[in-house]
């Protein structure tokens, strides 16, 4: 799963702060300068310009809302401060992206050709989509186990880049805006509280626990200090101790004081007054605010009832290719049993934290020496395969993936779950490898940040039906790049197609339909050889990420059926390294975007000589 992925605090609060942390002059100053460009837009007569130039004025504007995301994706300057969470901040967003699509509105498409055309149809879907957001109350779901806000500043203070004095700098005064930034959390909560918009109550259940996680009587082991325990030899000794010492202080006296405080409001304010329900659209404007997520996420206008029907084929399609796979494996019980053994020999599980991260290193690096065979161009940025930090390991899924940064030259990072080694299956590696490090998330998003000419926005685009579906569609890849060797392995890949299957029927299901959550966790474990801790942590996931899980599916059969008509249309001129290349040489695509690609290709191939 990638856009756990994508950002952090943006993650849940890409929302609409257009001065960061502190208000001063400076950031009044850059307000008037972003306001000063757009009216400096109208004034370019050649459209083409005025569309580079709004592009690149949206991207300045959007890394100055949120500094987070800046720091991300490796954009300069802003990387000592927050985004602001205020009422006036979310409104200013809002008024923004008016703007930007009254601008766009104003440029002819008349004479653009190519990428531009393309980069225009980007652009307005995102906007478009921005501005619909608006309509609903985003803002006030800051807190969850997945990726709350207490996790991602965790985690943005561990990804920022650590080399020179103003980096640690840049730390220091972020930890000097924590308080702040916590009292904002909060005062968004309480609203949430008040509107009774907040997420279900059981499943952030875990929240105060991560927070407490946090919350370390050694300043050096707070994830928010960790930059702090290691200096290059470029900085001076002396300096190293100051800085370190400044940070420390800042942490005892402003940083763990807030984070206490937040604990505090979390546990005995927020838990007990979330709202008993689950589904989605028990909130206000819950049904339209669900259709639109599930829109939004899978870049298609299917509606919940149409995906709920197309997870039970799907369902019933791959429990077929599992009975078959039980044949192979020569397996003479019933499909229950066949579960509950792969479920428990111990030769499908690790004893132990390290030989687990060790295996899922060692088998990326195998998968890594294959692609060749299926894509003629790879990313320059690596990965590494790094285990879930301990503070948020409890409630995390299985593995996950966090993009790296060409600008930071940081790189992607391949999450692993080690928490209860003996509940991890040999038998889901390979397709979770494939699918979040190579060649899914990792290949796909690093190819995208280092395509060259395309407007930075083209190169970070959010949507999760391409993102996902790619991941998925990689899981298949596997026979054809040698995995997939035994009967188990094989019904491992089944396993993670058939939980995005399910992930169709649960997710409708809770939030459209009028599932419970134990009707939703009862269907999993018909199907699924997953523990029961995984399949009530995947449950409580859909509960707080609503519609995001339907990307994987819808995302990965329109990329099959792409490549399976080229191939029907190509013959024997098909060529699956170039259908890989022209499904990802434009970047992160809407599927009907994705799908005009394959078929200009398939054209222009069946036209040439």
């Amino acid at each position: 799963m990638q856009s756990l992925k994508k950002s952090f605090l943006t993650a849940v609060v890409f929302l609409g702060s257009f001065s960061s942390y502190f208000a001063n002059a400076e950031e009044q100053s850059s307000a008037y300068s972003l306001e000063y460009r757009l009216q400096q837009l109208a004034n370019e007569t050649e459209d083409k310009a005025r569309l580079e130039r709004l592009f690149a004025l949206y991207w300045d504007w959007r890394m100055a809302e949120n500094p987070d995301e800046a720091t991300f994706f490796g954009y300069p300057g802003l990387d000592d401060q927050w985004p602001d969470l205020s009422p006036d901040a979310i409104r200013h967003r809002a008024a923004w992206i008016t703007q930007f699509l009254q601008m766009l509105d104003s440029i002819s498409q008349q004479h653009l050709v190519d990428e531009d055309r393309i980069s225009y149809d980007i652009f307005k879907y995102i906007l478009e989509d921005d501005a619909q957001e608006t309509r609903f109350q985003n803002h006030y779901f800051l807190v969850n186990q997945m990726f709350g806000i207490h996790l991602n500043i965790a985690h943005l203070f561990e990804l920022m880049p650590y080399r020179t004095t103003q980096d640690y700098e840049n730390a220091i005064t972020r930890l000097e805006g924590l308080p702040f930034l916590f009292q904002q959390v909060t005062e968004r909560l309480q609203q949430g509280l008040e509107a009774g918009i907040t997420p279900p109550r059981i499943a952030i259940r875990q929240v105060p626990q991560q927070i407490a996680n946090q919350m370390t009587e050694d300043p050096l082991a707070s994830p928010y200090l960790l930059g702090f325990t290691h200096f290059p030899d470029s900085i001076d000794a002396t300096l190293q101790d100051d800085l370190k010492t400044k940070a420390i202080y800042i942490y005892q006296v402003g940083v763990l004081p807030a984070l206490e405080q937040f604990y505090t409001f979390i546990k005995d304010t927020y838990l007990p007054n979330c709202r008993k329900t689950t589904a989605f659209s028990d909130l206000p404007n819950g049904p339209e605010w669900y259709a639109h997520k599930v829109k939004s996420y899978t870049t298609t206008n299917l509606t919940p009832e149409e995906i709920h029907a197309l997870g039970l084929k799907e369902v019933a399609r791959i429990q077929q290719a599992m009975f078959n796979l039980m044949e192979e494996a020569d397996f003479k019980g019933s499909f229950e049993e066949f579960l509950h053994f792969l479920k428990t020999d111990p030769q499908f599980f690790f004893s132990n934290r390290e030989d687990l991260l060790q295996s899922y290193q060692t088998l990326t690096r195998h998968i890594e020496t294959k692609l060749p065979l299926l894509f003629a161009k790879l990313p320059k940025l690596p990965f590494e395969v790094v285990p879930i930090p301990t503070y948020s390991e409890e409630s995390q899924i299985a593995a996950y993936y966090c993009q790296g940064s060409v600008a930071y030259q940081r790189p992607g990072y391949f999450f692993i779950n080690t928490s209860y080694p003996e509940l991890r299956p040999k038998w889901e590696m390979e397709p979770l490898a494939l699918h979040e490090a190579v060649p899914g998330h990792h290949l796909q998003i690093s190819i995208a940040q280092e395509l060259q000419g395309l407007p930075e926005f083209r190169k970070n685009a959010p949507f999760t039906a391409y993102i996902e579906g790619w991941g998925l569609y990689s899981e298949g890849l596997g026979k054809e790049l040698g995995l997939y060797r035994d009967p188990y392995s094989k019904f491992g890949r089944l396993t993670y197609e058939m939980l995005r299957a399910i992930r169709l029927v649960v997710d409708t299901g809770m939030h459209a339909m009028g599932w419970s959550r134990e009707q939703a966790i009862d269907y999993f474990k018909q199907y699924v050889s997953m523990s029961d801790h995984e399949i009530v942590t995947e449950v409580d996931r859909y509960l707080v990420m609503p519609a995001q899980a339907l990307a994987y599916k819808v995302g990965e059969l329109k990329t099959l059926e792409m490549r399976a008509w080229a191939t029907q249309m190509l013959g024997d001129r098909f060529d699956v390294r170039a259908f890989h290349d022209v499904w990802l040489k434009h970047g992160t695509l809407t599927l009907d975007l994705a799908e005009q690609q394959v078929r200009q290709w398939v054209e222009e191939t069946l036209n040439s000589k």
